[in-house]
């Protein structure tokens, strides 16, 4: 669903609007035809999350009889995800702290997850994360322990707006394949995002001749968040190579909006020249001419037309 309601946050382009600011909602949208994605792909896209719920509580003197005043602060759930599922899988699952994905088989997802999960997050000092999980052929679940690889990021959870890029390469994974700067972000704190990660449940997607590197970037579009070495075709039963895209979100109790600002897909392995994987200030051959655009589009070109702001607090 294409949502155009943003125009008053100075969002000023039709969005996808995955849920609105309800309780216990699953929202999904995927690209209408399958992609080839067992041969490589990188997609990019930017997503907001915005008009998040209210945690209150009502302030009184010790005897409880007199009302001093509410206490409030917003405390959003549960997150969105980017997932790519076989062509027989159902096109939505589990609302709440399965996202939207939890329940969809044959299906590989990269959630965004904002809410609190203290007994994971805490000593870490995170309020979000994010995280790679599968389970094969088998109906896909957010639990943690079916992460292949995760990394706290607090600011998943603010209110502004995220680019994001995800990129597949297979059958060429090796560590000079690998980031420097994700190598060396490994030599640091256990806490330090930009690790070559891995758990045990990426291990069966390890056994392979094919094995490739799927990478996440957040913000900083230079060096990624999570690289994990994968061979996608383990996860993903496809005869075809080919699969669907797109993105599913959830609420429970506590809810928030999922907005997707405008997203591209490559096939294959050379997406690096395509137009939106630019960031060039002096590429002026921008969609920017011909359809209005949100804040922060078309990344960086138009530094003085386009500003980012911050809408409601950061938790």
């Amino acid at each position: 669903m294409m949502d155009s309601t943003g125009a008053r946050h100075g969002i000023c382009m039709p969005k996808m609007r995955l849920n609105g600011p309800y309780s216990n909602q699953a929202g999904y949208m995927w690209f209408n035809t399958s992609q080839s994605v067992l041969g490589g792909f990188t997609t990019k896209f930017q997503m907001q999350i915005m008009d998040r719920s209210l945690r209150c509580r009502t302030i009184r003197n010790n005897q409880g009889n007199t009302y001093f005043y509410d206490n409030c602060h917003d405390e959003g759930a549960d997150g969105m995800a980017f997932v790519i599922r076989g062509a027989s899988s159902p096109p939505v699952g589990v609302n709440g702290k399965e996202l939207g994905y939890g329940g969809i088989n044959n299906s590989v997802a990269i959630e965004f997850d904002t809410w609190f999960n203290r007994d994971y997050e805490g000593k870490l000092g995170g309020a979000g994360h994010i995280s790679i999980n599968t389970r094969g052929h088998l109906e896909n679940n957010a639990s943690h322990k079916f992460s292949m690889a995760a990394t706290p990021l607090e600011s998943i959870r603010n209110s502004l707006v995220k680019t994001v890029i995800i990129k597949y390469t297979p059958q060429r994974f090796s560590l000079e394949s690998v980031h420097e700067d994700v190598l060396d972000a490994d030599r640091l704190l256990a806490s330090t995002p930009g690790h070559l990660l891995s758990t045990q449940n990426l291990w069966p997607f390890l056994a392979s001749d094919s094995i490739g590197k799927l990478e996440v970037f957040v913000g900083d579009l230079d060096a990624p968040l999570i690289t994990i070495p994968f061979d996608l075709g383990k996860a993903i039963h496809s005869p075809d190579g080919r699969a669907f895209v797109g993105f599913t979100s959830g609420t429970a109790e506590y809810y928030q909006v999922h907005d997707v600002l405008q997203w591209y897909f490559c096939e294959g392995l050379n997406c690096s020249a395509t137009r939106w994987m630019q960031n060039e200030t002096n590429n002026h051959d921008s969609f920017c001419k011909d359809l209005p655009c949100p804040r922060n589009y078309p990344w960086y070109y138009y530094p003085n037309v386009v500003k980012v702001t911050e809408l409601g607090s950061t938790t």
